[in-house]
């Protein structure tokens, strides 16, 4: 839940430079809590970062079938 958590402060600051490099950290930690990531993309989506929401969700769906 932390990375959830993290994740919506850093789009509630608008620091989607951040969030990135977060959801980078935890793909290579754990990426098994896709509800967490898909909640944050949702987010993003919600703060009109459409484009940067589908990049990480593919990232995420890369990473996740890999493992």
């Amino acid at each position: 839940m932390a990375f959830a958590d993290d994740a919506a402060k850093l789009i509630d600051r608008k620091d989607f430079d951040a969030l990135e490099s977060l959801w980078m950290s935890q793909l290579e930690r754990d990426p098994s809590d896709v509800d967490a990531f898909i909640r944050t993309a949702k987010a993003l989506r919600k703060a009109e970062q459409r484009t940067q929401s589908d990049t990480l969700l593919g990232l995420h769906g890369d990473t996740y079938l890999e493992k």
